[in-house]
């Protein structure tokens, strides 16, 4: 009996665990990366990423990655659009959605603007809306500007732009008309 002991004993290694960037030491006895995760009740999808094969016998000090593929959702030019994604960035989530990106662009991700080049920490779903720019050319005399917003409406345009208007400005078109 202290024989199997021993053999038992000579099982125990300690993995290093990262799930979606999330780090964590595991002493375990189990034998390969599939017994690992299933006794971390981790269970890959086809789209998931491993850093090793789930076949592979651990050894002392492995590392072992999974990240896990999200779903997202994309709401861009009036077009919703679905896909399942290890990718963290909004710019190439849009890419992979076949959703191009301009100058200008504001980029919503779960109701929040981002930066469209920075990874998002692992969240089961996205929500990535695009809201494009429109531009505006405003008229004043000689002198013409041409604005590139996101604004929702001619009125906000012109405020976050600090144009100020007065009552006896002519203006062709509704203040509060969307852009």
């Amino acid at each position: 009996f202290s024989g199997l002991f021993i053999i038992w004993a000579g099982t125990r290694k300690t993995v290093t665990l990262i799930v979606n960037g999330n780090r964590s030491s595991i002493e375990t006895h189990r034998l390969r990366v599939v017994d690992l995760l299933d006794q971390q009740n981790l269970y890959p999808a086809a789209r998931d990423r491993i850093s090793l094969s789930l076949s592979t016998w651990l050894v002392n000090d492995d590392i072992v990655r999974l990240d896990q593929a999200a779903s997202v959702i994309i709401y861009a030019d009036a077009t919703l659009s679905y896909l399942k994604s290890i990718e963290r960035i909004p710019a190439n989530l849009l890419a992979e959605g076949r959703v191009q990106l301009f100058p200008g662009d504001r980029v919503l991700v779960n109701g929040k603007q981002v930066d469209p080049a920075k990874a998002l920490p692992y969240n089961p779903v996205y929500h990535i809306q695009v809201v494009r720019s429109a531009n505006l050319l405003v008229a004043s005399g000689a002198n013409t500007i041409e604005l590139n917003t996101t604004a929702p409406t001619i009125a906000q345009a012109l405020a976050n732009q600090k144009i100020n208007l007065h009552v006896s400005d002519w203006i062709s078109r509704n203040l509060d008309e969307p852009l």
